[in-house]
């Protein structure tokens, strides 16, 4: 089955942006959607206004998150409600206490939450997988770390309960070369029996680029957002 998964950091609605505010963003990122039609969207900075206009608009999509702290953004997964449906989904704290809501650590200056969900096709209930979306910490590198071996973590009891294909996805707020990357790269790191592949391993390096650009639409240089699967996902 042949499926488009998206990525998007979308940046928070904030007036400094000036004419690249969210009022002024927001037909254009609907357009992006569905013009390019995926079926899943990781997206990051999700205010709850910016939600409102998303649903509104995207009546083919419904969306699954919290938002980290009350009235502050989300990490929301939306999916086209036509194909799929939820199973169960949920959201913890990148922390040492992820259950716990709101909950920092590891010199985060803010605080980090992954979204994670298990879907179902509609037409093939036998065909199911999970999604895990997240925004890591912008300033430490410990907090990436250590948030990254967090989902990780979650990944794996989710796999020991009930092995499934998996999608990791986010803004990483990180490089190839930096260490939350070398982490995820290695080959101890595992959903279950299954390692992680970027799906930048399977795309010429033209064909990316930069994905944060301060709206100059630069493309040179390297990615900040990824995504990884198992290996049960070509």
């Amino acid at each position: 089955m042949l499926f488009k998964i998206t990525t998007f950091n979308l940046r928070l609605n904030v007036s400094s942006d000036k004419e690249n505010a969210w009022p002024y963003r927001v037909n254009s990122v609907v357009k992006y959607i569905d013009d390019t039609n995926p079926f899943i969207i990781g997206t990051q900075e999700v205010t709850d206004r910016m939600l409102s206009d998303l649903t509104i608009q995207l009546p083919k999509y419904d969306h699954i998150g919290l938002t980290r702290v009350q009235n502050e953004e989300a990490s929301s997964i939306f999916y086209n409600k036509e194909v799929l449906e939820v199973k169960e989904y949920g959201t913890f704290w990148l922390s040492k206490t992820p259950e716990v809501p709101n909950s920092k650590h590891y010199n985060s200056a803010c605080v980090r939450i992954c979204t994670w969900g298990e879907f179902i096709f509609k037409e093939n209930r036998n065909l199911r997988f999970r999604v895990f979306n997240t925004h890591l910490d912008h300033i430490s590198d410990l907090a990436k770390i250590e948030g990254m071996k967090t989902i990780t973590k979650k990944m794996n009891l989710k796999a020991n309960e009930d092995m499934l294909p998996t999608i990791l996805m986010g803004d990483f707020n990180s490089t190839v070369n930096d260490e939350v990357i070398k982490y995820l790269n290695d080959d101890c790191t595992t959903v279950g029996s299954k390692p992680l592949t970027a799906v930048l391993d399977f795309l010429p390096k033209h064909e990316y680029g930069a994905t944060f650009h301060y709206f100059t639409g630069l493309i040179k240089g390297d990615p900040i957002d990824h995504i990884y699967v198992t290996k049960d996902i070509k």
